[in-house]
């Protein structure tokens, strides 16, 4: 019977851990969305360096799966793990270069996904189209002030960006851990008897 009582035990404490640990996480994840709003820009070079990184990461695993698999095809996915690590040397060589595509690439989108989701949404009138519309205003406005303060706006756009994605990941953490132990608090219990 002890052992049963233990073993009860043991179960409650993984249930802590299960909704516990997800929450921590969370709660480390927002605080480091928080430092990199603080200091956009040095938080937008690292995003760069970490993008260079993988890449490089993401080439040689190309390269091995290529020569892994020779008989579907050698040369696309070498030259593709080849082309992968250049670029990813030169982002790290030079991050200021990539910093300042990224914030290119980033602005252009902004100002197209805005356009067409305006231009859609007035089209279109399905139900509850102004919300769609206002985005599509706020993300073309975005797009105009990004690129009109382009390369400057680059390091502290992409900074910035990294750290509301942080932030709201963060609470999400948070959010589905609570719903969590909740669903665990309300779960039916089986009682020993004594």
């Amino acid at each position: 019977m002890e052992s049963v009582r233990r073993a009860s035990s043991e179960v409650g404490h993984g249930k802590a851990f299960a909704w516990g640990l997800p929450f921590i996480l969370g709660i480390l994840t927002s605080l480091l969305g928080v430092l990199c709003l603080i200091a956009a820009g040095a938080a937008g070079v690292a995003a760069v360096m970490f993008a260079g990184i993988l890449l490089i990461i993401g080439g040689c695993f190309e390269i091995g799966f290529g020569f892994g698999h020779r008989r579907e095809g050698l040369l696309l996915p070498v030259l593709s793990g080849i082309l992968s690590i250049v670029v990813g040397f030169l982002v790290l060589r030079r991050p200021a270069v990539g910093i300042s595509a990224a914030g290119l690439v980033i602005a252009c989108y902004f100002f197209a996904s805005g356009l067409f989701r305006g231009i859609t949404a007035v089209a279109d009138r399905f139900q509850n189209w102004g919300w769609d519309f206002a985005y599509g205003i706020c993300a073309v406005v975005l797009g105009i002030i990004m690129l009109s303060s382009w390369p400057n706006s680059a390091a502290w756009m992409i900074g910035t960006l990294v750290g509301i994605e942080l932030v709201l990941r963060g609470g999400a953490l948070m959010g589905d851990s609570t719903r969590l132990r909740s669903l665990i608090r309300h779960e039916p219990t089986i009682t020993l008897p004594s």
